[in-house]
Protein backbone atom coordinates (compact mmCIF):
# COMPACT_ATOMS: atom_id res chain seq x y z
CA UNK A 1 0.00 0.00 0.00
CA UNK A 2 1.50 3.57 -0.98
CA UNK A 3 0.60 6.07 1.36
CA UNK A 4 1.84 9.00 -0.87
CA UNK A 5 2.48 12.24 -0.17
CA UNK A 6 2.32 13.23 2.69
CA UNK A 7 -28.16 29.14 11.71
CA UNK A 8 -31.11 26.87 10.40
CA UNK A 9 -32.48 30.00 8.68
CA UNK A 10 -35.06 28.88 5.68
CA UNK A 11 -35.05 25.62 6.97
CA UNK A 12 -38.42 23.42 8.17
CA UNK A 13 -37.30 23.28 12.06
CA UNK A 14 -36.50 19.85 12.17
CA UNK A 15 -35.35 18.58 15.94
CA UNK A 16 -32.77 15.09 15.91
CA UNK A 17 -30.82 13.76 18.82
CA UNK A 18 -27.26 13.46 18.92
CA UNK A 19 -24.60 12.63 21.13
CA UNK A 20 -22.79 15.82 22.30
CA UNK A 21 -19.17 16.20 21.44
CA UNK A 22 -19.29 13.44 19.11
CA UNK A 23 -18.29 12.82 15.53
CA UNK A 24 -20.78 13.58 12.38
CA UNK A 25 -19.82 11.81 8.83
CA UNK A 26 -21.26 12.60 5.76
CA UNK A 27 -21.48 9.97 2.26
CA UNK A 28 -21.14 11.27 -0.91
CA UNK A 29 -22.58 8.78 -3.46
CA UNK A 30 -21.89 9.37 -6.76
CA UNK A 31 -24.29 7.46 -8.93
CA UNK A 32 -22.82 6.06 -12.37
CA UNK A 33 -19.63 5.56 -11.64
CA UNK A 34 -17.45 8.70 -12.19
CA UNK A 35 -13.64 8.16 -14.24
CA UNK A 36 -11.06 8.26 -11.93
CA UNK A 37 -8.58 8.77 -14.09
CA UNK A 38 -9.71 11.70 -15.26
CA UNK A 39 -10.25 13.15 -11.75
CA UNK A 40 -7.02 12.12 -10.34
CA UNK A 41 -4.14 11.81 -13.14
CA UNK A 42 -1.31 9.35 -12.82
CA UNK A 43 1.16 11.14 -14.72
CA UNK A 44 3.95 9.40 -13.46
CA UNK A 45 2.80 6.01 -14.89
CA UNK A 46 4.26 5.40 -18.45
CA UNK A 47 1.49 4.65 -20.03
CA UNK A 48 -0.79 6.96 -18.91
CA UNK A 49 -0.64 9.33 -22.27
CA UNK A 50 -0.76 6.48 -24.47
CA UNK A 51 -3.79 4.64 -22.96
CA UNK A 52 -5.64 8.07 -22.52
CA UNK A 53 -5.36 9.51 -25.73
CA UNK A 54 -8.16 12.17 -26.42
CA UNK A 55 -8.76 12.42 -22.97
CA UNK A 56 -4.84 13.12 -21.65
CA UNK A 57 -4.52 16.21 -20.02
CA UNK A 58 -0.56 17.53 -19.80
CA UNK A 59 1.16 17.72 -16.75
CA UNK A 60 1.17 21.55 -16.79
CA UNK A 61 -2.41 21.54 -16.80
CA UNK A 62 -3.14 19.60 -13.75
CA UNK A 63 -2.83 20.17 -10.27
CA UNK A 64 -0.05 18.04 -8.45
CA UNK A 65 -0.46 16.59 -5.40
CA UNK A 66 2.46 13.81 -4.80
CA UNK A 67 4.14 10.64 -6.49
CA UNK A 68 3.03 11.96 -9.82
CA UNK A 69 -0.52 11.99 -9.14
CA UNK A 70 -2.77 15.41 -9.89
CA UNK A 71 -6.06 16.36 -10.01
CA UNK A 72 -8.20 17.84 -12.90
CA UNK A 73 -8.48 21.47 -12.62
CA UNK A 74 -12.08 21.48 -11.63
CA UNK A 75 -11.14 19.65 -8.53
CA UNK A 76 -9.32 23.26 -7.46
CA UNK A 77 -10.81 23.57 -4.30
CA UNK A 78 -9.67 20.68 -2.90
CA UNK A 79 -6.12 21.99 -3.61
CA UNK A 80 -7.34 23.51 0.36
CA UNK A 81 -8.54 20.76 1.97
CA UNK A 82 -5.07 19.20 0.63
CA UNK A 83 -2.76 22.04 2.07
CA UNK A 84 -4.44 21.92 5.09
CA UNK A 85 -4.03 18.18 5.42
CA UNK A 86 -8.01 17.42 5.43
CA UNK A 87 -7.71 15.00 2.46
CA UNK A 88 -7.19 11.27 1.44
CA UNK A 89 -7.57 10.73 -2.31
CA UNK A 90 -8.09 7.03 -2.97
CA UNK A 91 -7.36 5.62 -6.20
CA UNK A 92 -7.32 2.30 -7.38
CA UNK A 93 -10.38 1.44 -5.16
CA UNK A 94 -13.09 -0.94 -5.88
CA UNK A 95 -16.27 -2.59 -4.31
CA UNK A 96 -15.41 -6.37 -3.43
CA UNK A 97 -18.14 -7.57 -6.10
CA UNK A 98 -16.70 -7.30 -9.54
CA UNK A 99 -19.51 -6.06 -11.89
CA UNK A 100 -19.87 -3.13 -14.21
CA UNK A 101 -23.81 -3.26 -13.34
CA UNK A 102 -25.31 0.39 -11.84
CA UNK A 103 -27.36 -1.49 -9.56
CA UNK A 104 -25.03 -4.51 -8.28
CA UNK A 105 -22.67 -1.95 -7.81
CA UNK A 106 -24.35 1.01 -5.80
CA UNK A 107 -26.11 -2.26 -3.68
CA UNK A 108 -23.02 -3.72 -2.67
CA UNK A 109 -21.55 -0.13 -2.03
CA UNK A 110 -25.38 0.82 0.07
CA UNK A 111 -25.14 -1.94 1.93
CA UNK A 112 -21.17 -2.25 2.76
CA UNK A 113 -21.44 -6.61 1.64
CA UNK A 114 -19.43 -8.33 -0.96
CA UNK A 115 -22.89 -9.36 -2.75
CA UNK A 116 -25.30 -6.99 -3.97
CA UNK A 117 -28.11 -9.71 -2.81
CA UNK A 118 -26.86 -10.07 0.77
CA UNK A 119 -29.38 -7.19 3.01
CA UNK A 120 -31.79 -4.96 2.59
CA UNK A 121 -30.25 -2.60 4.94
CA UNK A 122 -27.54 0.00 4.45
CA UNK A 123 -24.16 0.06 6.56
CA UNK A 124 -24.75 3.52 7.54
CA UNK A 125 -28.17 2.60 9.27
CA UNK A 126 -26.51 -0.57 11.08
CA UNK A 127 -23.64 2.16 12.15
CA UNK A 128 -26.10 3.70 13.80
CA UNK A 129 -27.61 1.24 15.48
CA UNK A 130 -24.19 -0.04 17.02
CA UNK A 131 -23.50 3.69 18.25
CA UNK A 132 -24.46 4.51 21.74
CA UNK A 133 -26.15 7.10 23.35
CA UNK A 134 -28.76 9.14 21.14
CA UNK A 135 -28.15 9.04 17.67
CA UNK A 136 -29.70 9.80 14.07
CA UNK A 137 -29.02 10.44 10.08
CA UNK A 138 -30.57 11.98 7.68
CA UNK A 139 -30.72 11.39 3.65
CA UNK A 140 -30.32 14.88 1.94
CA UNK A 141 -32.46 13.25 -1.22
CA UNK A 142 -35.76 12.61 -2.45
CA UNK A 143 -36.30 9.13 -0.75
CA UNK A 144 -34.19 7.18 1.65
CA UNK A 145 -30.81 5.73 0.22
CA UNK A 146 -30.63 2.32 0.63
CA UNK A 147 -27.45 2.81 2.75
CA UNK A 148 -29.27 4.21 5.41
CA UNK A 149 -32.23 1.87 5.46
CA UNK A 150 -33.00 -0.34 8.41
CA UNK A 151 -34.06 -0.20 11.86
CA UNK A 152 -31.88 2.98 12.69
CA UNK A 153 -33.66 6.51 13.31
CA UNK A 154 -33.34 8.25 10.01
CA UNK A 155 -35.19 10.65 8.01
CA UNK A 156 -35.09 12.71 4.40
CA UNK A 157 -35.06 16.10 3.70
CA UNK A 158 -35.05 17.44 0.20
CA UNK A 159 -35.48 20.84 -1.39
CA UNK A 160 -39.12 20.74 -3.19
CA UNK A 161 -39.20 21.06 -7.14
CA UNK A 162 -42.01 24.23 -7.62
CA UNK A 163 -40.77 26.73 -9.22
CA UNK A 164 -42.03 30.23 -9.17
CA UNK A 165 -45.34 29.55 -8.20
CA UNK A 166 -47.85 32.53 -7.71
CA UNK A 167 -51.20 33.15 -5.54
CA UNK A 168 -53.70 32.37 -7.91
CA UNK A 169 -52.29 28.77 -8.53
CA UNK A 170 -52.37 27.74 -4.72
CA UNK A 171 -55.71 28.78 -4.47
CA UNK A 172 -56.87 26.42 -7.43
CA UNK A 173 -54.93 23.74 -5.32
CA UNK A 174 -56.25 24.82 -2.92
CA UNK A 175 -59.90 24.04 -4.56
CA UNK A 176 -58.88 20.77 -5.62
CA UNK A 177 -57.89 19.25 -2.21
CA UNK A 178 -60.20 20.66 -0.23
CA UNK A 179 -62.64 17.49 -0.71
CA UNK A 180 -60.02 15.43 0.79
CA UNK A 181 -59.49 16.53 4.40
CA UNK A 182 -56.33 14.17 4.46
CA UNK A 183 -54.99 15.86 1.43
CA UNK A 184 -56.14 19.05 2.51
CA UNK A 185 -54.08 19.04 5.42
CA UNK A 186 -51.18 17.59 3.82
CA UNK A 187 -51.38 20.45 1.64
CA UNK A 188 -51.57 23.19 4.48
CA UNK A 189 -49.12 21.96 6.06
CA UNK A 190 -46.80 21.86 3.26
CA UNK A 191 -47.84 25.67 2.61
CA UNK A 192 -46.22 26.28 6.37
CA UNK A 193 -42.88 24.90 4.89
CA UNK A 194 -42.80 26.56 1.63
CA UNK A 195 -40.87 29.68 0.24
CA UNK A 196 -42.28 29.52 -2.67
CA UNK A 197 -40.79 32.69 -3.36
CA UNK A 198 -37.34 31.92 -3.47
CA UNK A 199 -37.61 28.03 -4.32
CA UNK A 200 -39.12 25.76 -2.23
CA UNK A 201 -38.32 23.34 0.35
CA UNK A 202 -40.32 20.53 1.66
CA UNK A 203 -39.40 17.74 4.03
CA UNK A 204 -40.00 14.65 4.75
CA UNK A 205 -39.91 11.62 7.11
CA UNK A 206 -38.99 8.47 7.43
CA UNK A 207 -38.35 4.87 8.66
CA UNK A 208 -35.77 3.30 7.62
CA UNK A 209 -38.26 2.91 4.12
CA UNK A 210 -38.34 5.42 1.80
CA UNK A 211 -40.74 8.38 3.32
CA UNK A 212 -43.52 9.54 2.33
CA UNK A 213 -43.34 13.73 1.90
CA UNK A 214 -45.20 16.03 1.97
CA UNK A 215 -47.38 15.91 -1.23
CA UNK A 216 -46.57 12.85 -2.37
CA UNK A 217 -43.41 10.94 -2.98
CA UNK A 218 -40.77 12.70 -0.59
CA UNK A 219 -40.93 16.32 -2.14
CA UNK A 220 -43.80 18.23 -4.09
CA UNK A 221 -41.81 17.83 -7.27
CA UNK A 222 -40.22 14.15 -8.91
CA UNK A 223 -37.19 14.32 -6.64
CA UNK A 224 -33.62 16.27 -6.19
CA UNK A 225 -31.93 13.69 -8.11
CA UNK A 226 -34.34 13.40 -11.32
CA UNK A 227 -37.37 11.46 -11.32
CA UNK A 228 -36.79 9.25 -8.16
CA UNK A 229 -34.24 8.65 -6.40
CA UNK A 230 -31.70 7.45 -9.35
CA UNK A 231 -31.75 9.84 -11.66
CA UNK A 232 -33.59 9.67 -15.47
CA UNK A 233 -30.95 7.55 -17.06
CA UNK A 234 -28.91 8.21 -19.60
CA UNK A 235 -30.36 8.70 -23.36
CA UNK A 236 -28.76 5.85 -25.79
CA UNK A 237 -26.74 3.93 -23.25
CA UNK A 238 -27.08 0.89 -21.00
CA UNK A 239 -27.24 2.33 -18.09
CA UNK A 240 -30.75 1.54 -16.27
CA UNK A 241 -30.17 3.78 -12.88
CA UNK A 242 -29.69 6.96 -13.54
CA UNK A 243 -27.33 9.73 -13.96
CA UNK A 244 -27.12 9.92 -17.65
CA UNK A 245 -25.65 13.10 -18.79
CA UNK A 246 -28.34 13.97 -21.31
CA UNK A 247 -31.55 13.39 -18.93
CA UNK A 248 -32.08 15.45 -15.93
CA UNK A 249 -28.48 15.95 -14.67
CA UNK A 250 -29.17 17.38 -10.69
CA UNK A 251 -25.14 18.95 -10.64
CA UNK A 252 -26.06 21.18 -13.67
CA UNK A 253 -25.85 20.36 -16.99
CA UNK A 254 -26.21 17.49 -19.48
CA UNK A 255 -23.57 16.33 -21.93
CA UNK A 256 -23.82 18.55 -24.96
CA UNK A 257 -20.54 19.18 -26.79
CA UNK A 258 -17.21 19.06 -25.54
CA UNK A 259 -16.84 22.54 -25.89
CA UNK A 260 -20.42 23.51 -25.79
CA UNK A 261 -20.78 25.95 -22.88
CA UNK A 262 -22.63 24.99 -19.66
CA UNK A 263 -26.08 26.39 -19.06
CA UNK A 264 -25.95 28.07 -15.69
CA UNK A 265 -27.06 26.64 -12.29
CA UNK A 266 -31.05 27.29 -12.11
CA UNK A 267 -32.13 29.17 -8.96
CA UNK A 268 -35.85 29.39 -8.63
CA UNK A 269 -37.16 26.24 -9.45
CA UNK A 270 -35.50 23.00 -11.26
CA UNK A 271 -32.76 20.86 -9.64
CA UNK A 272 -30.93 22.51 -6.46
CA UNK A 273 -26.95 22.95 -7.19
CA UNK A 274 -24.47 20.96 -5.05
CA UNK A 275 -23.58 24.07 -3.15
CA UNK A 276 -27.39 24.55 -2.10
CA UNK A 277 -27.11 20.94 -1.34
CA UNK A 278 -24.39 20.68 0.83
CA UNK A 279 -25.62 23.83 2.75
CA UNK A 280 -28.32 22.87 3.90
CA UNK A 281 -26.98 19.55 5.05
CA UNK A 282 -24.46 21.63 7.36
CA UNK A 283 -27.75 23.98 8.41
CA UNK A 284 -29.62 20.31 9.54
CA UNK A 285 -26.32 18.74 11.10
CA UNK A 286 -25.02 21.92 13.18
CA UNK A 287 -29.04 22.57 13.99
CA UNK A 288 -29.62 21.58 17.86
CA UNK A 289 -29.32 18.14 18.40
CA UNK A 290 -28.82 17.86 14.54
CA UNK A 291 -28.09 14.13 12.94
CA UNK A 292 -24.94 12.63 13.51
CA UNK A 293 -24.91 11.05 10.28
CA UNK A 294 -25.89 12.34 6.39
CA UNK A 295 -25.90 10.47 3.14
CA UNK A 296 -25.88 12.37 -0.19
CA UNK A 297 -26.50 11.00 -3.60
CA UNK A 298 -25.63 13.42 -7.26
CA UNK A 299 -26.14 11.26 -10.43
CA UNK A 300 -25.20 12.46 -13.58
CA UNK A 301 -21.74 10.52 -13.73
CA UNK A 302 -22.10 7.80 -16.36
CA UNK A 303 -19.98 9.69 -18.97
CA UNK A 304 -20.35 7.52 -21.79
CA UNK A 305 -20.40 10.24 -24.36
CA UNK A 306 -18.40 13.88 -24.99
CA UNK A 307 -17.00 13.52 -21.47
CA UNK A 308 -14.41 16.29 -21.96
CA UNK A 309 -10.89 17.11 -20.91
CA UNK A 310 -10.44 20.47 -18.98
CA UNK A 311 -13.00 22.76 -18.83
CA UNK A 312 -14.99 19.81 -20.78
CA UNK A 313 -18.42 18.39 -19.27
CA UNK A 314 -17.01 16.01 -16.51
CA UNK A 315 -14.47 18.57 -15.42
CA UNK A 316 -17.19 21.09 -14.87
CA UNK A 317 -19.34 18.98 -13.14
CA UNK A 318 -16.52 17.50 -10.67
CA UNK A 319 -16.09 21.37 -10.17
CA UNK A 320 -19.33 22.01 -8.72
CA UNK A 321 -19.04 19.07 -6.50
CA UNK A 322 -15.76 20.46 -5.10
CA UNK A 323 -17.41 23.86 -4.62
CA UNK A 324 -19.84 22.09 -2.69
CA UNK A 325 -17.84 20.55 -0.32
CA UNK A 326 -15.99 23.71 0.12
CA UNK A 327 -19.26 25.31 0.77
CA UNK A 328 -20.09 22.47 3.25
CA UNK A 329 -16.35 23.12 5.33
CA UNK A 330 -17.52 26.67 5.09
CA UNK A 331 -21.01 26.27 6.44
CA UNK A 332 -19.84 24.09 8.90
CA UNK A 333 -17.78 26.63 11.46
CA UNK A 334 -16.44 25.36 14.10
CA UNK A 335 -18.36 21.75 13.87
CA UNK A 336 -16.25 20.62 11.18
CA UNK A 337 -14.04 20.18 13.95
CA UNK A 338 -14.86 16.03 14.42
CA UNK A 339 -16.66 15.77 10.89
CA UNK A 340 -16.04 13.08 7.88
CA UNK A 341 -17.07 13.53 4.50
CA UNK A 342 -16.33 10.17 2.23
CA UNK A 343 -16.70 10.66 -1.67
CA UNK A 344 -17.28 7.28 -3.54
CA UNK A 345 -19.37 6.11 -6.80
CA UNK A 346 -19.73 2.06 -7.30
CA UNK A 347 -17.45 1.57 -10.38
CA UNK A 348 -14.30 3.36 -12.32
CA UNK A 349 -14.18 3.86 -16.32
CA UNK A 350 -12.76 2.04 -18.99
CA UNK A 351 -9.21 3.11 -18.74
CA UNK A 352 -9.12 3.41 -22.83
CA UNK A 353 -11.54 6.00 -24.31
CA UNK A 354 -14.67 4.81 -26.47
CA UNK A 355 -15.65 6.39 -30.06
CA UNK A 356 -18.07 8.49 -28.07
CA UNK A 357 -15.00 10.81 -26.67
CA UNK A 358 -16.43 8.98 -23.42
CA UNK A 359 -15.65 6.34 -21.42
CA UNK A 360 -17.60 3.29 -20.48
CA UNK A 361 -18.36 1.16 -17.43
CA UNK A 362 -15.20 -0.31 -15.05
CA UNK A 363 -13.96 -1.82 -12.33
CA UNK A 364 -11.34 0.56 -10.14
CA UNK A 365 -11.61 4.11 -9.63
CA UNK A 366 -11.39 7.14 -7.50
CA UNK A 367 -12.53 8.35 -4.47
CA UNK A 368 -11.88 11.36 -1.47
CA UNK A 369 -11.70 11.53 2.03
CA UNK A 370 -12.56 14.98 3.81
CA UNK A 371 -11.82 15.92 7.14
CA UNK A 372 -10.64 17.07 9.95
CA UNK A 373 -9.53 13.80 11.63
CA UNK A 374 -7.77 12.89 8.60
CA UNK A 375 -4.24 11.92 9.56
CA UNK A 376 -2.56 14.02 7.30
CA UNK A 377 -3.10 14.49 3.57
CA UNK A 378 -1.83 11.75 1.12
CA UNK A 379 -2.57 9.71 -1.96
CA UNK A 380 -4.02 6.23 -0.84
CA UNK A 381 -3.32 3.93 -3.43
CA UNK A 382 -1.36 0.25 -4.23
CA UNK A 383 -0.86 1.75 -7.76
CA UNK A 384 -1.58 -1.46 -10.23
CA UNK A 385 -0.08 -0.12 -13.52
CA UNK A 386 -1.99 1.15 -16.85
CA UNK A 387 0.03 -1.48 -19.00
CA UNK A 388 -1.75 -3.57 -21.72
CA UNK A 389 -0.89 -6.55 -18.86
CA UNK A 390 -1.61 -4.75 -15.84
CA UNK A 391 -5.25 -3.67 -16.67
CA UNK A 392 -8.07 -5.50 -15.18
CA UNK A 393 -9.73 -8.07 -17.92
CA UNK A 394 -7.62 -5.87 -20.77
CA UNK A 395 -9.84 -3.11 -19.90
CA UNK A 396 -9.92 -1.30 -16.56
CA UNK A 397 -7.50 -0.29 -14.03
CA UNK A 398 -7.38 -3.00 -11.47
CA UNK A 399 -8.46 -3.18 -8.28
CA UNK A 400 -5.92 -2.89 -5.28
CA UNK A 401 -7.87 -1.35 -2.53
CA UNK A 402 -11.10 -2.19 -0.72
CA UNK A 403 -13.76 -0.02 0.02
CA UNK A 404 -14.75 -1.46 3.00
CA UNK A 405 -10.74 -1.01 4.35
CA UNK A 406 -11.28 3.10 3.65
CA UNK A 407 -14.75 2.99 5.46
CA UNK A 408 -13.58 0.81 8.95
CA UNK A 409 -10.71 3.07 9.57
CA UNK A 410 -13.02 6.09 8.78
CA UNK A 411 -15.38 4.60 11.16
CA UNK A 412 -13.07 4.03 14.02
CA UNK A 413 -11.54 7.48 13.46
CA UNK A 414 -14.79 9.85 13.35
CA UNK A 415 -16.69 7.55 16.09
CA UNK A 416 -14.19 6.45 18.12
CA UNK A 417 -15.62 2.56 17.35
CA UNK A 418 -13.25 -0.82 17.43
CA UNK A 419 -12.07 -3.04 14.74
CA UNK A 420 -14.71 -5.51 16.05
CA UNK A 421 -17.59 -2.83 15.78
CA UNK A 422 -16.29 -1.59 11.94
CA UNK A 423 -16.96 -5.63 11.40
CA UNK A 424 -20.18 -5.76 12.37
CA UNK A 425 -21.04 -2.73 10.03
CA UNK A 426 -19.41 -4.34 7.40
CA UNK A 427 -20.56 -8.42 8.06
CA UNK A 428 -18.41 -10.56 6.58
CA UNK A 429 -15.32 -8.12 6.06
CA UNK A 430 -13.06 -10.06 9.04
CA UNK A 431 -10.49 -10.63 6.23
CA UNK A 432 -10.80 -6.48 5.06
CA UNK A 433 -8.28 -4.94 7.41
CA UNK A 434 -8.93 -1.22 7.98
CA UNK A 435 -6.45 1.32 7.37
CA UNK A 436 -6.32 2.60 10.56
CA UNK A 437 -3.29 4.90 9.79
CA UNK A 438 -5.43 6.85 7.45
CA UNK A 439 -7.50 8.63 10.62
CA UNK A 440 -5.72 11.01 13.47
Amino acid sequence: MCLGGLATSGLPEVHFARVRGSGRLVFVLLRGGFDGLAAVAPTFDPDYYDLRRSLAVERDGLLELADGFALTPGLGPLRDFWDRDELLVLHAMAIPFRTRSHFDGQAVLETGLADPSGSADGWLNRLLQIMEGERSGIAVAAGMPRSLMGEGPVTTWSPAELGVVDDAYLDRLHLLYRSDPALLGQFEAALGMLDVGEGAEAMSTGDGARGDGVLGDGVVGDGVLGDGVLGDGMAGSDDPTGGGMTGDDPVGEGMAGPDEEAPPTPRRGGRASPESLFRATARLMTAPDGPNVAAMEFSGWDTHANQGRVGGNLDRQLGRLAEGLAAFREAMGPEWQGTTVVVMTEFGRTARPNGSGGTDHGTAGAGFVLGSRVAGSRVVTDWPGLSDRALYEARDLAPTLDTRAVLKAVLAGTFDLTGAQTDRVFPGSGGVRGLWELMA
